[in-house]
């Protein structure tokens, strides 16, 4: 028992041995309330060396800025100080596959996993690094494991349609990926793969309509249920992160999560103009007028050159049907920013609304000039142009926007079948007209099936 202590001694020098050192921040070039944060947990890490939840602690925060190769050498020494620690063996590996250092991330989720086999997220997780390691079977067996215990994991469900893709076997990954998308919808990634395995499988109407909806939830994931990262993830709190987190939920159409973190952003930074600015939007979206007005209030007082404000609030006004209001801010928006080209195109719409065709056709011709590809204005160009009898032209404006394939090419071809009956080629008319009632009917649009059916039937008793 008398060599115990020098055993110990020996196994401690080993240990420091190996560990990188704890990495050199510049804290000096950090936004102040970030550098608050990390400056705060540094000292804490360079008081304490020889303490793993300080090193991990650190880690975890430069992790959450997505400082990734300095939160490696944390975790390194976090795992080599508290090694039976899962945390810290998983969020290693974390930033170790985000660095794209597939192999050694492979070996710390594995040593993870060996201290907490049952933690879903990390086996799943483990198999995404295989995949994409490209360990193709390894990652199989994986997503399977998970599947056998909780057959309705969406992630797992992807996973595994993924796999049997890049095997080359489409035909067996569209049941696992036809699930996920059936247990959320909103899953972008998963509606690309299956894109791409009925590609494969030679069947593009329904490769098409998935494709397409991938470009519509292409930034949408189910919700994650890692409580590790997501423990991360609350570690990033300055205000402005806090309207970063809410822009990215709002985006993903959580429109009420998305309020709360600009919220929150306010109470930490009540001066923080972007805030207020794109809580117009929110609270216009979720029907709130008098709070969004009362943000738009705020946020011209705190900025009065802001055109976005002045356009957030137009929208809102105009989802309102307070037109003439909505008019006077556009009008705003356009003085401070005059090649604001969604600007030109409402205060357009509006114009049309009360007949001023001329000066909408100018509105709409300014937004295409600031943006070329702006569709909506382009077709709000081709409507007023239709109305003006000017159909050679319309159509002319049209066909340029049923050459991209999306959601709303149906509704575009639909306007350009009718073009074409009301110049007189009534033939062309029905050929653009029930292409694009397929088109719809692929896409599940039922009311514009309806629509286009009715208009159908009476384009044919003209011929």
């Amino acid at each position: 028992m008398k060599f115990l202590p020098v055993l110990l001694v020996l196994i401690s020098v080993l240990v420091w041995a190996e560990m990188p050192a704890i990495p050199q921040i510049a804290l000096e070039t950090l936004p102040a309330d970030v550098k608050a944060a990390i400056g705060a947990a540094y000292q804490e890490a360079l008081k304490n060396p020889a303490n793993a939840e300080a090193n991990g602690r650190l880690g975890m925060l430069l992790q959450a800025y997505e400082d990734y190769a300095l939160a490696e050498p944390c975790y390194m020494r976090a795992t080599a100080l508290a090694p039976a620690s899962f945390d810290w063996w998983y969020l290693l590996g974390s930033v170790q596959n985000s660095r794209g250092k597939r192999d050694e991330a492979a070996a710390s989720l594995k040593k993870a996993l060996a201290l907490r086999p049952d933690y879903q997220p990390g086996q799943i997780k483990l198999a995404e690094v295989l995949l994409d390691a490209g360990r193709v079977s390894a990652a199989l067996d994986g997503f399977r494991k998970v599947l056998a215990s909780e057959p309705d994991s969406p992630l797992a469900l992807y996973g595994l349609g993924r796999a049997l893709l890049s095997e080359r076997k489409p035909a067996e990954a569209l049941k696992p990926l036809q699930q996920a998308v059936a247990l959320h919808e909103a899953f972008g990634s998963a509606h690309y793969s299956l894109g791409m395995a009925y590609r494969e499988l030679k069947k593009p109407e329904l490769a098409r309509k998935h494709l397409l909806l991938y470009q519509k939830y292409q930034n949408q994931w189910p919700s994650s249920q890692d409580e590790v990262l997501n423990r991360v993830k609350l570690l990033k709190s300055g205000a402005q992160d806090h309207v970063s987190a809410g822009v990215k939920l709002g985006t993903n159409r959580r429109t009420a999560e998305a309020i709360r973190e600009h919220l929150e952003a306010l109470r930490k930074n009540p001066a923080l103009v972007q805030a207020h600015v794109n809580l117009i939007r929110l609270y216009g979206e979720s029907n709130q007028p008098a709070e969004a007005e009362k943000h738009y209030r705020k946020a011209v007082k705190l900025n009065t050159n802001l055109y976005e404000s002045h356009y957030n609030f137009g929208v809102m006004l105009l989802g309102q049907q307070r037109n003439n209001e909505a008019k006077e801010v556009f009008q705003k928006a356009l003085e401070i920013n005059p090649h604001f080209a969604e600007a030109h195109n409402n205060l357009a719409y509006l114009l049309a609304g009360e007949g001023k065709l001329d000066d909408a056709e100018r509105h709409y011709r300014l937004a295409l000039h600031n943006d070329p590809t702006h569709r909506v204005a382009r077709y709000g160009l081709a409507r007023v142009l239709v109305a003006r009898g000017q159909i050679q032209p319309a159509i002319e404006e049209l066909s340029r926007l049923v050459e991209k394939e999306d959601q709303d090419t149906p509704r575009y071809l639909y306007a350009l079948g009718a073009a074409y009956v009301r110049s007189g080629d009534i033939q062309k008319g029905l050929e653009i007209t029930r292409k694009a009632r397929e088109q719809a009917a692929a896409l599940g649009q039922s009311d514009l099936v309806a629509l286009i059916e009715r208009d159908l039937e009476r384009f044919e008793k003209r011929k």
